[in-house]
């Protein structure tokens, strides 16, 4: 196993990813009884999604698919992934922004910390204005 991988692994950056996937939930509004049931055994969860990494027993689960209203009429279907697989990702993209980022190009926007469509914008914007 590489050691990035490792460092995504230990329950330090497992808790470190579920805080962020639960503040994100409250964020939202009220969160979802999945967070809710999660958040009730966390620790014990966490210690077992990290042995289920650690021992190559780890599978994501199926996405639960959602459609939601627009506001112009019709819907938007979106797959939303369980709790865990959630905190796996977060994890993981803790240990491998910041190798990553840095290679980036300056003008790359998308799935960046900090950097959104307004950034892109206004980076277009600058750039049409100097000609």
């Amino acid at each position: 196993m590489g050691a990035l991988l490792a460092r995504a692994m230990t329950g330090d950056a497992l808790l470190r990813a579920w805080e962020e996937v639960r503040e994100n939930a409250y964020d939202d509004g009220q969160p979802s009884a999945a967070v809710m049931a999660f958040d009730s055994r966390a620790l014990v969860r966490l210690s077992e999604l990290s042995q289920d990494l650690a021992s190559d027993r780890y599978e994501p689960k199926p996405m639960t698919r959602i459609s939601i209203p627009k506001p112009d009429g019709g819907t938007r279907a979106l797959a939303i992934g369980a709790i865990e697989d959630r905190i796996v990702e977060r994890a993981l993209l803790d240990v491998l922004d910041p190798v990553v980022d840095p290679t980036l190009s300056p003008w790359s926007f998308v799935y960046r910390r900090g950097l959104g469509v307004k950034d892109a914008v206004r980076a277009l914007a600058e750039v049409a204005s100097r000609g």
